[in-house]
Order: structure tokens, then C-alpha cells, then sequence
């Protein structure tokens, strides 16, 4: 089990706003960084190694399905646990989502409970 106070996290998405909550909810109990798209958050995966990613599904540059097949399929990244953040809440997108290899989906609104449960199985497995 991984000490979660040391615990890197990387919420990636578009929207400010988005980031900020996840952040505040989040900053208490984990190291958290933070990128605004598919791109910046490769290079920061790649230099950081954090050891749980959460990542939203619609972006500009590369989607988080195309980020999320990418990190899985490279044996640096893919025993990182990602978790999707989305509004897209259909049986359908979380399907892509777990065939892209996500760990998790988490449909927003998300509560800070459903959140820090999710997270804390992950990091526990």
C-alpha cells in the first residue's frame, strides 16, 4: 500500500473550474498537479510519474480516450491508474473508456466521497 500523503495525482482538463474543485478536494491528502490538455499532460506524465491520473474525456489536442489507450499501451505508463472524469455518462462512453484501459469512470457532478473512495481503492491495489 502506497502512502497516500505522498501520492502524486494529475487532474487533466479543459476547464479551469473543473480543476479547481477536483484540486480543493483533493490538495489536503495528496500532491496534485494539474494540466489543461492531452498534450501537457503527457509531458508531465512522462517527467513526473504521478501515481494516479485523473483525466476528462473531451479536450482540445488529444481527447482522454486517446490519452488514456496511449499511457496503457506504453510500459513506463501503464500501471498508472487512470480514472475518467467526464459529464459524458452513458453505458457507451464508459465502455470506450474501460476499452481504452481507464481504471475507473466517475460521471460529474462526482461528491467529494465518490471521488476520494475511488481514489483510495486504486492507489490501495
Amino acid at each position: 500500500m502506497r502512502n497516500f500523503k505522498q501520492a502524486k495525482i494529475l487532474v487533466v482538463d479543459d476547464d479551469r473550474g473543473d480543476i479547481k474543485l477536483l484540486k480543493k478536494s483533493l490538495e489536503s491528502e495528496y500532491l496534485v498537479q494539474e494540466a489543461q490538455n492531452g498534450l501537457h499532460a503527457k509531458e508531465i506524465i512522462d517527467r513526473e510519474h504521478p501515481d494516479l491520473v485523473l483525466l476528462d474525456v473531451m479536450m482540445p489536442k488529444t481527447s482522454g480516450y486517446t490519452l488514456c489507450a496511449c499511457l496503457k499501451s506504453d510500459s513506463n505508463t501503464k500501471d498508472i491508474p487512470i480514472v475518467m472524469v467526464t459529464g459524458l455518462g452513458t453505458e457507451i462512453n464508459e465502455k470506450i473508456g474501460r476499452e481504452m484501459g481507464a481504471d475507473g469512470y466517475l460521471v460529474k457532478p462526482i461528491s467529494p466521497e465518490q471521488l476520494h473512495d475511488t481514489i483510495s481503492r486504486l492507489l490501495s491495489e
